[in-house]
C-alpha cells in the first residue's frame, strides 16, 4: 500500500499514518473523509499489474445459502470470500457493522432489491454506522468493491486492486455508495 495523506488532522503531508480510533465513524463523517481525499492535491502515481497465465477451468464449489441454508454449487472461478470475510473481518476490528453472508441466486433475487446479479454465487454485504439504523445491503461479488471501502475506513488514500492495479479511493465514490448507502454529494 502506498503513502496516505494524514487526513484526520487536516495534514496532506506524504506519510503513512496509523488509525487508532475510539469509534467508527458517522455517516457525516465519513462525507467529510471523502471530501477531504478529493481536496487533496499530492500527484497520483498509478501502477498497472498484469495476468500473465491461461487460466484452467475451474473446479465445482459447494456452497450453503446463509439464508434458506440449502447447498448449491458455483463455479470457483474468482471465488473471494475466503479473501472478502478477512475484509469484513478487518472493518469489524476497527469498529463498524458490517456483516457478509452468502446466498443463492432464488433467495438474492428474493431479499435484495439491489441485485446485479452477474456470479453463480452472490454476496451480500451489510452495512451501517449507527446501531439504531438499518443495514444498507448490497449484493457485492467483486472483491475490489471491498478493498476500497476497506481504504476508505482506514483513511488511505490508495488500494491496491485485481493484479496490483492501483486505484485511487476519491475516484471510487459510486462504489462507496453502493458499499455503504451513503450519499456522498449531498
Amino acid at each position: 500500500m502506498g503513502e496516505s495523506p494524514d487526513l484526520i488532522n487536516g495534514n496532506t503531508t506524504n506519510k503513512k499514518i496509523k488509525l487508532t480510533m475510539e469509534k467508527p465513524l458517522s455517516k457525516k463523517e465519513l462525507v467529510e473523509r471523502l471530501k477531504a481525499l478529493e481536496a487533496d492535491t499530492t500527484p497520483k502515481e498509478r501502477s498497472m499489474g498484469a495476468m500473465c497465465y491461461s487460466p484452467s477451468l475451474p473446479e465445482l464449489i459447494t456452497a450453503k445459502c446463509d439464508l434458506c441454508h440449502k447447498k448449491f454449487q458455483y463455479s470457483g472461478w474468482g471465488s473471494e470470500i475466503d479473501r472478502m470475510k478477512d475484509i469484513v473481518k478487518e472493518m469489524k476490528d476497527i469498529g463498524y457493522d458490517v456483516r457478509l453472508e452468502i446466498a443463492c441466486n432464488d433467495c438474492a433475487e428474493n431479499n435484495n432489491e439491489q441485485l446485479v446479479r452477474t456470479d453463480d454465487i452472490n454476496y451480500i454485504f451489510y452495512f451501517r454506522t449507527d446501531p439504531s439504523e438499518d443495514y444498507h445491503r448490497a449484493i457485492a461479488n467483486d472483491y475490489d468493491s471491498y478493498k476500497c471501502l476497506l481504504a476508505f475506513l482506514k483513511n488511505e488514500r490508495e488500494y491496491a486492486g485485481h493484479y496490483d492495479n492501483t486505484y485511487f479511493v476519491d475516484e471510487k465514490k459510486e462504489t462507496l455508495t453502493f458499499m455503504t448507502g451513503i450519499k456522498f454529494d449531498e
